[in-house]
C-alpha cells in the first residue's frame, strides 16, 4: 500500500462489523453444540427440588384443611397454604419445562436461524472491508517511488479525471528508450546486442539487447543540443533491455551503439532427394 485516503469512519464500520461477526459466531457455536451436560444436570436437580417443595406444600395444605374443619385455624391461614401450593406448582412446572428443553437440545429451527444471522453479519463485514479497501491505494508492481506528487493532509481532486499521487517504477529490470534516425533503421532486428555508454558515470559501459521495435516512425523527442542537429527528423523508437540487476538512475541520458551483425542467422536447411532414372 502506497497511500491511504481519510477513512476513520470506514475503519470504525469494519471494527463494528467484526464484533457482530464474533458475537454471531459464538451464538452459532452454542446452538450447534447444544446445552452442556452440567446444564442439563443442574436443570434436573432444580426440577426435583421444586417437585419436593410442591409435595411438601401439598401435605401442609391437607393438614390445614383438616384443622380448618375443626375450627383450629382461620380461613386466611387455609387460603395462604393454598396460595403457597399453587406458587410452588408453577415453579415446578417452569423447572420441568426448562429441563425438558435442555434435555432435547437445540431445535433445527434455532440452528438455521443462528446460521442465517451469522451469514448476514459476515456479508456486512465483507461489504465494510470492501469499502475500506477502496480507500487504500496499492501499487500493481513491486518497485521504488521515483516521485511523490501529494503529501499527507493534502486534498485529492478527481472530478476532472484520475489524479497522480506518486510515480513508481520497477528498477530491477531497466530499459533504455532509443530513437533511431529514419535513415539508419535498415537492419534493425529483435535480439540484436547493444552497447550502452554512460557519460555521467565516467564512461561506464553496459550491455543490452533489443527487445522491442516500434512499428511506426514518430517525432523526435530527444535532442543532442548540437547546432548541426536536425530537429525535424523522424525516428523509430527502439527498446533496449539491460540485464537484470543493473542499477542506474532513472531518466539518465546514455549513448547506445547497436551491433547489427549480432543476431545469429539460422542455418540453412538443405534437403537432398534421390531421383531414380529409368
Amino acid at each position: 500500500m502506497v497511500a491511504e485516503l481519510a477513512n476513520d469512519d470506514l475503519k470504525a464500520l469494519v471494527a463494528q462489523a467484526q464484533s457482530s461477526v464474533d458475537v454471531a459466531a459464538a451464538r452459532l457455536a452454542l446452538v450447534e453444540k447444544g446445552p452442556r451436560p452440567q446444564e442439563v444436570a443442574r436443570a434436573q436437580a432444580q426440577f426435583k427440588e421444586e417437585q419436593s417443595n410442591a409435595n411438601l406444600f401439598e401435605v401442609q395444605l391437607r393438614r390445614r384443611e383438616v384443622l380448618a374443619q375443626k375450627g383450629a385455624i382461620s380461613q386466611e391461614q387455609l387460603d395462604e397454604a393454598r396460595r403457597s401450593l399453587a406458587a410452588s406448582q408453577q415453579r415446578m412446572a417452569a423447572a420441568q419445562q426448562q429441563f425438558d428443553i435442555l434435555k432435547q437440545g437445540s431445535r433445527r429451527e434455532e440452528i438455521v436461524e443462528a446460521k442465517a444471522s451469522y451469514n448476514l453479519v459476515v456479508d456486512k463485514l465483507t461489504e465494510a472491508q470492501a469499502s475500506l479497501a477502496k480507500s487504500q491505494i496499492k501499487s500493481t508492481i513491486d518497485g521504488v517511488v521515483l516521485r511523490q506528487y501529494l503529501h499527507p493532509g493534502e486534498a485529492l481532486a478527481t472530478q476532472t479525471g484520475p489524479a497522480a499521487i506518486m510515480q513508481i517504477a520497477d528498477t530491477s529490470h531497466l530499459k533504455v528508450r532509443v530513437q533511431i534516425d529514419e535513415n539508419d533503421i535498415s537492419g534493425l532486428k529483435i535480439g540484436q546486442k547493444a552497447k550502452i555508454m554512460v557519460p555521467a558515470l565516467r564512461g561506464k559501459t553496459l550491455g543490452g539487447t533489443i527487445t522491442s521495435i516500434s512499428p511506426r516512425l514518430g517525432a523526435k523527442t530527444v535532442t543532442a543540443n548540437a547546432a548541426t542537429e536536425k530537429r525535424d527528423t523522424r525516428v523509430l523508437k527502439v527498446i533496449v533491455t539491460l540485464p537484470a540487476g543493473v542499477q542506474l538512475p532513472v531518466n539518465l541520458r546514455v549513448d547506445v551503439v547497436i551491433d547489427l551483425d549480432s543476431v545469429q542467422q539460422p542455418a540453412e536447411l538443405r534437403v537432398l532427394t534421390n531421383k531414380k532414372h529409368t
